[in-house]
């Protein structure tokens, strides 16, 4: 296929048909299971968040970073390709990115040693940088707020 576009989907539009027959959905025993596993696992990330809040207040925030970035070395990244895939951030780095988007604003005044051109957001949190740029994935990045050096590239 060389100079082949394909069409992109058309756009799903929803009739006020549909509003009304998910509106009646909701209303039944099942639409209400839905709505409260929802509010469930909800409940179950707000606590999570809560409880890291406590544990940061408790610990040395840069030996938590160094720890990641440990994690996500050499050895991690060999055993991330051996296995056909890019590198990519393991559950704790993960969490605390979410932590980020969640529930902290992201910057309007990125420093430019760090600005980017592809869409991206950027959060300062106890002395450290946290971005996320998208492309065709997304890299995971962290920077030393004191001197913008990059600390982990995933």
């Amino acid at each position: 296929m060389t100079g082949v576009r394909l069409p992109s989907p058309p756009p799903i539009l929803l009739t006020m048909e549909d509003f009304e027959s998910i509106s009646e959905f909701l209303k039944t025993d099942e639409g209400k299971n839905i709505i409260n596993e929802y509010h469930k696992l909800q409940d179950i990330q707000i606590n999570r968040y809560l409880q890291f809040e406590k544990y940061v207040e408790t610990i040395d925030f840069d030996k938590l970073i160094y720890r990641l970035v440990m994690e996500h070395g050499e050895d991690y990244c060999e055993k991330c390709y051996h296995n056909g895939f890019e590198p990519y951030p393991n559950n704790k780095l993960s969490f605390l990115f979410s932590y980020l988007e969640n529930n902290k604003k992201p910057l309007t005044n990125v420093p430019e040693k760090i600005k980017c051109d592809f869409p991206n957001e950027v959060w300062e949190y106890k002395g450290y940088y946290f971005q996320i740029v998208w492309g065709q994935g997304a890299i995971f990045l962290i920077f030393n707020k004191k001197d913008l050096q990059l600390v982990l590239r995933v």
